[in-house]
């Protein structure tokens, strides 16, 4: 896949999993969820199920989980 398509697919996943976590979706699933999410839109983009799709759904979630972390705590302010 192109790189841009996995960015945007990254940011949705991103958003729909925290639209879920606001819905009452208890904070310890969102990354699993952010992992089924991406496995499922990667399915559906290559039109069909394959190792390949697999592979970049799986890398698709875990970025979109990472990055939210990563960001996170970036820019939350430090408890001194």
């Amino acid at each position: 896949m192109e790189t841009i398509t996995i960015v945007s697919i990254v940011a949705a996943i991103m958003g729909i999993v925290q639209v879920l976590k606001v819905s009452g979706l208890p904070t310890r699933f969102a990354p699993l969820t952010s992992l089924v999410i991406g496995i499922a839109f990667l399915i559906y983009f290559n039109h069909g199920f394959d190792s390949q799709a697999l592979f970049d759904g799986i890398v698709a979630g875990l970025m979109a989980c990472g990055l939210w972390a990563g960001t996170k705590t970036t820019l939350s302010p430090t408890i001194e």
